[in-house]
Parts: C-alpha cells; structure tokens; sequence
C-alpha cells in the first residue's frame, strides 16, 4: 500500500503541477499584436516602448518595453501581452547597436523609427495625445510602418 501512495503522490505531483502551468499558460495567451511593417534591416533588433493613454507623453515611463530581432521579411508580428484599452506606442531600429534612438543636432532621428498612429488620423504624429489608439476585441492589433530618415547627403 505504501508502495502505492508514493506512486500516486510522484505521478500526480508533476501531471498537477504541468496541468496547472498549461491553465496558465493558456490563460495568459495574448491576443493582441504589433505589425511591424517595411523592414530593411533584418537580424537588427527593433525596440518598442508601450505607453498607457493615461501617461503624460512620450517622457513618461513606459508600461511595456519589448526588444526583439527583426526577421527577413518585410512585417513581422510582435506579441502585446496588454490587457484592452488605449495605448501609444513608439519603436525603432536600432542600427548602430547602443540601445538607444540615434539623432541629430536638431534632435530628428537617424535611425529608422515607427510612431502609432491615432484613432481617426492617417498618418503617424510625433504629439502623444495624437499617437493613442484602442486595442479590444474588435481591434486586436496595431500595424506601425517604419520611417526611414533621409541622410543629410542625400538632399
């Protein structure tokens, strides 16, 4: 008998204990995303930085900051693990490798950069109240285009 409860105890611990890690894992499965969009520097990693709407601009801490690698490939899909509501979200390439967004002497960047885009806009803002969009069911993701600076030789 005893023989059999440890059995019981060493075959139920782990099965319990991966039933609950997969109740968690599918419980935390995000359904939203970011579509990164005109990629050109794959193997280079991208930097995306969350905003709540809440926040007070783009000076505020971020709620979510996500490192990845680009692939090769013009999009590529990040996961948001966010719950609903309104956020403004920012990223760069970062092509020189310091972990920080490269810019010039009158503070424009010169690496590539992608700003959201707000509800009702078309095109991108630089002004935070202007770059809020809303992430729900109906709206499960955000696609952001990346600009690339034009070089000073090249006017």
């Amino acid at each position: 008998m005893r023989g059999t409860l440890v059995f019981i105890r060493r075959f139920t611990r782990p099965s319990l204990i991966g039933l609950l890690l997969f109740v968690a894992h599918a419980g935390s499965a995000e359904p939203y995303q970011l579509i990164l969009e005109d990629i050109r520097s794959p193997g280079v990693n991208v930097y995306v930085a969350v905003y709540s709407a809440q926040a007070s601009g783009w000076d505020s801490e971020p709620l979510l900051q996500l490192r990845e690698t680009l692939p090769d490939t013009q999009s590529a899909t990040v996961a948001l693990p966010l719950t609903p509501g309104a956020y403004a979200i920012r990223a760069f390439v970062d092509l020189d490798g310091n972990g920080e967004l490269a810019t010039n002497e009158r503070g424009r960047p010169e690496e590539p950069f992608a700003i959201s885009v707000g509800e009702g806009r078309r095109q991108p803002s630089t002004q935070f109240s202007r770059s809020i969009f809303q992430l729900h069911e109906g709206q499960p993701e955000v696609t952001l285009t990346l600009r690339y600076p034009v070089a000073a030789s090249d006017h």
